[in-house]
C-alpha cells in the first residue's frame, strides 16, 4: 500500500490521526502567498492527494522534498507543482488588490483560501489550514488551523508550493503588462528596488493602495486608506 510510506513521516502526523478515525477522509491542506507584498493578489491554493495514484518513487520524491515553499529553489517548486498536478485535485483562489482594499489584508487572505476550496473539484471532508485563523467551511467539513503548518504537513506545503508556483507565475505576467516595477524579480514584495521603481513612477492598478509603503512612495495624489491589519 502506497501509504506505507507515509506512517512514520513527521509532516504526516496530523493527516495520519485524522485517517485513523476515518480512513476515507478526503484531507485538503490551504495555504497563501503574497500576504506581505505591495503589489499582486493573494495567492491560495487548496489541494487533496492523491497518494494512491502514485509510483513509490514520486511518494519518495515528494515526502523527501515537500517543505515551505519559501525554502525552495524555483526549479524545485516547479517540478513538484509539475508532479502534484497529475495526482493532486487543486483549487487555486485570489484575493486581488480591491479585495484587500475593501476587506483588509486579513480577511482578504481568508476569502482567497475560502475560493480556493470552492474552486476544488472535490469536497474535501477535512481541512488542514496554515495559520491562526480558519476561512469560511462548509457544513459537512472539519478544519484544523496549524501555525507553521507548512513545515508540519505535507497536504499544506504541497499547497503552499502550488500557490507559490501560481502566483510568480502571475507576476512573470504582470511583468509584461506593468513594465519598470521588476514585479518579475521581487514578485511584488517590499524591495529596495521596487520601493525605488514606485517613488519614480507611482502605482500602477495591481498596487495596493492601503499599504503605507505605496502610500508614501507613490507621486500621485491620493486619499489612502491604511490598512493596519497583520
Amino acid at each position: 500500500m502506497p501509504l506505507s510510506f507515509l506512517r512514520t513521516h513527521f509532516a504526516w502526523r496530523y493527516e495520519r490521526d485524522i485517517l485513523a478515525l476515518s480512513s476515507h477522509a478526503l484531507i485538503a491542506g490551504v495555504d497563501e502567498v503574497g500576504r506581505g507584498c505591495l503589489a499582486g493578489p493573494v495567492v491560495a491554493c487548496a489541494v487533496w492527494i492523491d497518494w494512491e495514484c502514485m509510483h513509490p518513487e514520486q511518494i519518495f520524491f515528494l515526502q523527501e522534498t515537500l517543505k515551505d515553499s519559501k525554502i525552495l529553489s524555483a526549479r524545485k517548486r516547479e517540478k513538484l507543482a509539475e508532479t502534484l498536478q497529475n495526482c493532486a485535485a487543486i483549487g487555486i483562489g485570489y484575493a486581488e488588490p480591491f479585495d484587500v482594499e475593501a476587506y483588509n489584508l486579513h480577511h482578504a487572505s481568508l476569502l482567497a483560501m475560502h475560493r480556493a476550496l470552492i474552486d476544488m473539484p472535490c469536497v474535501p471532508s477535512h481541512v488542514l489550514i496554515d495559520g491562526k485563523h480558519a476561512p469560511v467551511l462548509l457544513p459537512t467539513q472539519t478544519g484544523f488551523s496549524i501555525v507553521g503548518g507548512d513545515s508540519k504537513s505535507l497536504s499544506i506545503a504541497a499547497a503552499s508550493v502550488i500557490a507559490k508556483v501560481v502566483r510568480d507565475n502571475l507576476l512573470q505576467d504582470l511583468e509584461n503588462r506593468f513594465g519598470g516595477y521588476g514585479f518579475a524579480r521581487h514578485k511584488g514584495y517590499a524591495t529596495k528596488m521596487h520601493i525605488e521603481n514606485l517613488h519614480h513612477q507611482g502605482a500602477c492598478p495591481v498596487h495596493r493602495w492601503n499599504t503605507k509603503l505605496v502610500c508614501a512612495r507613490s507621486r500621485k495624489e491620493t486619499t489612502c486608506q491604511i490598512d493596519e491589519s497583520d
